[in-house]
């Protein structure tokens, strides 16, 4: 399980760097890491094509910031990872607060493209090593070609909801017991997951797997949030079963499509995710955890 670590500087690392609009989430990671922060300049041509430049010479190693939210976001951390190594940096180590495609992992249709796979690939070729947080399976990483590392928030998560008298966490299904497991460990709860039943073609009944939630405020945690159509579905039928209080929290809030609104229109009373993606939901700050998975990243 992780653990907290002070903010130390890393032997030999000089900086922390981000384009423009990771700015917020470049200065947090420098401040846990105890480092230097540099902003590349960057800009985008009449025609659309992007250029980014850092403004110094870089010795050793950088850190870099990636934002891999699709797509043209990819193509900027590709071209600021090249851009640190024209500045003299030897060893790049690409952060990523969230990394898109991790739900496409391996083919599922004959003929299909592995979009994590490429994906990754294709970031080898720029950084010698990558740190993320959460991503959506455990083997994602195994794509990319060197120095990997993955931290947790679960306790940046519990923290956050240390004072909301959480009675349970669940989790959204069997698979990410552990994660609720770990939130749990540090709130001093029990945890269980959630199964769902189909009660007829159009029909589905979500309810935990064991635990009883009459009375119960219950947190409902996952790496991602979508759609946000699982996490709305249980907090109606939790709380028609009972529970006291539904709160919500994920890692990656990517609330598509109307989910913020889904999701409190269901009767959640809490809605919370990390800075991974920004959004109004944005109350927890993943810096300490992605500064845990880039120690362990670039000393493996």
């Amino acid at each position: 399980m992780d653990e907290f670590k002070p903010p130390t500087s890393l032997d030999g690392l000089m900086i922390v760097a981000t384009a423009p609009q990771r700015s917020a989430m470049g200065e947090s990671l420098a401040r846990e890491l105890g480092v230097r922060y540099v902003e590349l300049t960057a800009e985008r041509f009449p025609d659309g094509e992007y250029h980014a430049r850092v403004p110094e010479r870089i010795d050793g190693t950088a850190v870099l910031v990636g934002d891999l939210r699709p797509d043209e976001r990819i193509l900027e951390t590709v071209v600021g990872a090249d851009a640190l190594r024209e500045a003299g940096a030897d060893e790049i180590v690409l952060a990523a607060p969230y990394l898109a495609y991790g739900r496409q992992d391996r083919a599922f249709e004959p003929g299909e493209g592995v979009s994590a796979r490429a994906l990754l690939r294709a970031l080898s070729a720029n950084a010698d090593a990558f740190a993320t947080v959460d991503p959506h399976t455990d083997g994602v990483l195994d794509h990319f070609d060197g120095a990997t590392s993955a931290a947790t928030a679960a306790q940046e998560i519990a923290t956050h909801l240390a004072d909301e008298g959480v009675d349970l966490v669940l989790a959204p299904d069997a698979g990410a017991r552990d994660r609720a497991e770990q939130v749990a460990d540090h709130l001093g709860c029990p945890f269980d997951h959630l199964e769902k039943h189909r009660k007829s073609a159009h029909e589905v009944e979500i309810e935990p797997h064991d635990a009883d939630v009459t009375g119960q405020t219950v947190l409902v945690v996952d790496d991602i949030v979508a759609t946000g159509g699982t996490m709305s579905t249980a907090t109606r039928q939790l709380l028609d079963a009972g529970a006291g209080r539904v709160l919500l929290a994920a890692t990656h809030g990517v609330f598509a499509d109307g989910a913020l609104k889904r999701l409190d229109d269901a009767g959640a009373e809490t809605i919370l995710a990390t800075d991974a993606i920004p959004s109004s939901a944005s109350a927890i700050s993943l810096a300490p955890a992605l500064a845990r998975a880039a120690r362990r990243a670039r000393s493996g």
